[in-house]
């Protein structure tokens, strides 16, 4: 769980750095404290300008449901081959598919890394039974839309498709996740691969070296992007490595208003008639899981911005954790979001009000295997 603030405390004066420098330590202070009470007393949450308290992990008593309220829809999963399909329903006649592997950044070694950067976006170039452009042709007449990206953890391309278009969509999702890997498509995407890193460091750069600093760059704290000086050293060798964890006991195909059976069904027919799916990828190490250990630490970010980032981060509940759902819910009570000015959390409102300078102060979580 990420706890940060923003301050516009900057100034090359001596009495205004010693001011700057108290006025950050004082935040920490407040952070920090404000994670060893929530720490204490976890499923205990007060809510409101009246307040109440109450167990997050029991309904409220005497609040009626919302009128209109449906109920939790099924979420229904089968094995084909190995490889799971989930389906969750909804009322949309519009549903996403999405081919989720777990396989990230975490499972890289400084030798390879970037491959699983590289992986995503080769993924949108030529595969064993289409051109790049005959891909791109065929996801602009299925799909709304096909997006793909990943984390230290997973890698995932999904997109919003009509139902009568599954089956055809199928076998095209999953042949993705063989791309040929050709010398002239790294050059083609490589300022693609260049701009999409800048992108996402520059979104991620304070949940990056938090990671980092609390894992000591091995396993999630690995670098999720490829790092600046491999990027023009990643090869189609260390890719098809890479792509050797994109295997169907690794691999969820998942649909969100798409009917169960069809989904299942559209699967099958796709795994029986291409040779190509899944198709053995030539390897030249074993594969490691990324084992991530945490051991805390700090790191400090320079930049020529005038504005200060604090973040006090501690070790939360994991996937599949039992107070998953108490740290999600704390997070929204707190006040979470990242925009200028969105306090509208407890932690916001009273950092703002004691410390002069503080523009913004949110809650953030990640959660990991």
């Amino acid at each position: 769980c990420v706890l940060t603030a923003r301050s516009t405390l900057s100034s090359p004066s001596k009495h205004a750095q010693h001011s700057s420098r108290s006025s950050v330590a004082a935040l920490s202070v407040m952070l920090s404290s404000g994670i060893r009470r929530l720490a204490v007393a976890p499923r205990i949450v007060s809510v409101g300008s009246r307040g109440f308290t109450s167990s997050l992990v029991e309904p409220l008593a005497n609040v009626p449901p919302a009128a209109g309220a449906q109920a939790p829809a099924n979420v229904q999963v089968s094995t084909v081959n190995g490889l799971r399909v989930a389906t969750v329903g909804t009322q949309s006649p519009c549903g996403y598919v999405g081919a989720f592997v777990r396989a990230g950044s975490k499972n890289e070694t400084p030798e390879d890394a970037g491959a699983a950067h590289w992986a995503r976006h080769l993924a949108f170039m030529s595969n064993p039974t289409s051109t790049m452009q005959q891909l791109a042709k065929n996801l602009e007449s299925l799909t709304g839309g096909m997006i793909g990206y990943h984390t230290p953890e997973f890698t995932a391309f999904s997109a919003p498709v009509l139902q009568s278009n599954v089956p055809e969509f199928m076998p095209i999702l999953l042949n993705m996740l063989r791309p040929r890997c050709l010398e002239y498509e790294f050059n083609y995407r490589h300022t693609k691969v260049v701009l999409d890193a800048k992108d996402i460091e520059k979104k991620t750069a304070s949940a990056q070296a938090v990671r980092s600093a609390a894992y000591r760059y091995a396993g999630i704290g690995q670098h999720v992007v490829c790092p600046s000086h491999r990027l023009t050293e990643v090869n189609s060798e260390q890719v098809y490595q890479h792509l050797s964890l994109y295997s169907p006991s690794r691999t969820a195909i998942v649909g969100v208003g798409i009917d169960h059976d069809y989904l299942v069904n559209s699967v099958s027919d796709a795994l029986a008639t291409s040779t190509t799916i899944f198709s053995e990828m030539p390897t030249y190490r074993a594969i490691e899981e990324g084992k991530s250990t945490y051991v805390g630490g700090e790191a400090a970010v320079l930049g020529s911005s005038a504005n200060t980032t604090v973040t006090v981060a501690y070790e939360s509940s994991s996937i599949g954790g039992k107070d998953l759902l108490v740290n999600a819910v704390l997070q929204s009570a707190l006040g979470s979001g990242d925009r200028y000015g969105l306090n509208t959390g407890r932690l916001g409102q009273n950092v703002v009000r004691a410390i002069d300078g503080i523009t913004s102060a949110f809650v953030h979580s990640e959660q990991f295997e």
